[in-house]
């Protein structure tokens, strides 16, 4: 026997769940998103959009951006 859970967030409607949270939870451990998405073989480009699509439906930013350069960037 196994035991199973999912646990999300709604809020009218908008729903934010574990995905998602595992995405956000391993920026905020390794301070990319690029980083984030190799560790949990999503692309960038899917990872972004997820990202981008949560925060509209939401209506606040969960990502602090900073273009790359000779620093680097990060999330």
């Amino acid at each position: 026997m196994k035991l199973r859970y999912k646990i999300w967030l709604e809020n009218d409607g908008k729903v934010f769940g574990d995905g998602p949270y595992d995405l956000l939870s391993r920026v905020d451990k390794l301070g990319s998103l690029r980083a984030a998405a190799r560790e949990i073989n999503m692309s960038y480009s899917q990872a972004w959009e997820l990202v981008n699509g949560l925060e509209q439906r939401l209506g606040f930013k969960l990502l602090r951006r900073e273009v790359g350069g000779s620093r680097g960037g990060g999330s």
